[in-house]
């Protein structure tokens, strides 16, 4: 790709594909026809693209220290100038307009007109193939016409845009397609991840891909089908790579294994409780893709994507509350930024949940044949990608699409903050225990089929985001509120909520119970314990759980031989027999 001299003034031209912009700029026709070129050229029309602005012999970061460590080797270097697009959803004349205005402001600097209408970026390396660089676009947006589910996207950095002196920004993750030589899969993985880490990490240089492999392999040497694999150009990082590549970047990274059976719970049970507070979760497993009619699929390997959002639906559902996640949007560097995922259930005999896109024409047969990958594979969880973009959303729940590939997820690999030592599952343990009594007792007390189904959570929160959760709380006192506000708190907390549906059938949190994600693992601190006493269903699990509390501590103490629970789920019931809320005799009312 050639690389031109910069220009006096700006030029916007007018969006039609990316294909045609790329084609603009010199790209070789094997990244005009990408799967990424397509994805992107859809993704940009979702967001109502009208016009882009290229700026040319842009220094980009990530890509010299690529340059500088592998590309100038090479008899016949690429150029080290990258070109940098910026996208807009004004006219190309409406553009020149405003950005004449703001040349003419007193201050120079009034980019407000521009920054309404400013998309995001892309840079375009001068490579021969895989020229997707930095990437950072808005996240879809909502579609109006349909409220059926909420999307969130809670892992979002906030990128800082120098547009010829002018400031703009824009709230996104970055995305880079791989290029087979430096950044495969899992390199790419690694560096979207430690782009759209949360700011509780200090470690914040971000790394080249470049340096990112070369992190992963030293010292740990990937044998290869009977012969060692080289380092550059890249074959890929495996697991044990991946995690000591994070580490020696300065963050910890904890490893969970999917289990084959079962209905994918793990997977959003942590995607639920690890996103809200910022952190990305990178999914590792067996990519297939299917042949051209649609009824076979290949394997291709192991491969490596990030998860930064999800959507779920609005109506209640007892038990957990990640069993309502219905799409995750993930960086897919096969395809493009924010893919999305839908999640569905399938019968028993099949896999536990597909994840897929809008079905394609050959669906069923795909299906038939996940079903069929063999003993090894069977109740595994299945994702399949969508690869092409509908011209706008057609539902809340993300963007539709075909099936162009599956990957079967084998294990998740999630930051964990240094001052972290209370594990998710010692509150999952928790959450099962209490959820345990509350439907015991509330079987006593209503009868089968007539108890109020209840609902958890479990979300991690560091100490400023827990407390602005307090300060929107409705149902808590205002001297309560104070007492929280005011409180020193330790930096990271696990909120384990239970909520019901109340008259009216409106859903209502009744009861947090909050420990210290600091704490040891044994000691499990429950922090403290929030109950909405105005809630009917506050009422009725109160006085279940405070019963069977009190019940079983008193039979502790009296050494009555009832079998006892874990220690660290024993130290955290025995806190909360003194931190729970006595109900005042009230009791459960069947009637």
């Amino acid at each position: 790709m050639e690389t031109r001299a910069g220009q006096g003034a700006i030029v916007p031209l007018a969006f039609s594909t990316v294909r045609e912009l790329l084609a603009r700029l010199g790209a070789g026709i094997a990244s005009q026809e990408s799967s990424q070129c397509s994805y992107l050229t859809k993704y940009l029309g979702v967001l109502a693209t009208r016009s882009y602005v290229v700026e040319a012999d842009y220094e980009d970061d990530g890509f010299l220290g690529d340059y500088a460590g592998y590309y100038v080797n090479n008899h016949k270097a690429p150029a080290r100038f990258t070109h940098r697009v910026h996208f807009f959803s004004q006219s190309p004349a409406a553009l020149r307009t405003q950005w004449t205005r703001a040349m003419n402001m007193p201050q120079g600097s009034d980019a407000s007109e521009l920054a309404r209408g400013y998309l995001g970026f892309m840079v375009v390396k001068p490579l021969p193939a895989a020229v997707i660089g930095r990437t950072c676009l808005r996240t879809p947006p909502r579609n109006p016409a349909s409220d059926a589910a909420v999307r969130a996207y809670p892992v979002l950095r906030h990128y800082n845009v120098n547009f010829h002196g002018l400031r703009l920004h824009v709230e996104s993750v970055a995305f880079q397609e791989q290029d087979r030589e430096i950044a495969v899969c899992a390199t790419a993985a690694v560096w979207t991840m430690m782009h759209a880490l949360p700011a509780l990490f200090t470690t914040h240089r971000i790394p080249s891909p470049f340096e990112i492999t070369v992190s992963g392999w030293d010292g740990r040497i990937q044998p290869m089908a009977g012969e060692i694999a080289r380092k550059f150009p890249s074959s890929g990082m495996d697991l044990k790579q991946i995690v000591g590549c994070l580490r020696d970047l300065g963050v910890e990274a904890s490893v969970i294994a999917v289990p084959a059976q079962g209905r994918c719970e793990k997977l959003l049970e942590h995607v639920a409780a690890l996103l809200p507070a910022g952190y990305p979760v990178l999914m590792v497993g067996s990519l297939y893709t299917p042949d051209r009619a649609g009824t076979a699929l290949n394997a291709r390997g192991l491969h490596a994507a990030v998860i930064l959002g999800y959507s779920h639906t609005k109506s209640f559902r007892a038990g957990a509350w990640s069993e309502r996640i219905d799409r995750l949007f993930i960086h897919d560097d096969t395809l493009g930024p924010f893919c999305s995922f839908r999640v569905k259930e399938m019968a028993q005999t099949e896999f536990g949940r597909l994840l897929e896109g809008s079905p394609a024409p050959a669906a069923a047969a795909l299906e038939k044949r996940l079903k069929d990958l063999g003993p090894a594979k069977a109740g595994t969880a299945a994702a399949a990608t969508t690869a092409y973009l509908t011209n706008a959303p057609a539902d809340d729940a993300g963007l539709e699409g075909e099936i162009t590939s599956v990957v079967v997820p084998a294990y998740l690999v999630v930051p964990v903050h240094v001052k972290q030592h209370l594990p998710y599952t010692s509150v999952r343990d928790l959450a099962d225990q209490l959820t345990l009594w509350y439907e015991k007792g509330a079987y006593q007390a209503y009868g089968s089929g007539n108890a109020p189904a209840i609902s958890w959570s479990v979300v991690l929160r560091e100490s400023g985001g827990f407390k602005a959760d307090i300060l929107a709380t409705t149902w808590l006192p205002a001297a309560e509120k104070e007492a929280i506000l005011c409180k020193s708190t330790p930096r990271l907390l696990w909120v384990l909520k239970f909520s019901g549906l109340e008259s009216g059938q409106q859903e209502v949190d009744f009861l947090q119970v909050v420990l210290d994600a600091t704490s040891l693992q044994q000691s499990c601190d429950v922090e403290r314990v929030l109950i909405n006493s105005e809630a009917e269903a506050a009422v009725t699990l109160g006085s279940i759980l405070q019963s069977n509390i009190s019940s079983y501590v008193s039979a502790v103490q009296r050494n009555s031989g009832r079998a006892r629970m874990p220690g660290h789920l024993e130290a955290a019931i025995f806190k909360l027999q003194s931190a729970f809320l006595v109900f005042d005799n009230q009791s459960p009312n069947p009637a």
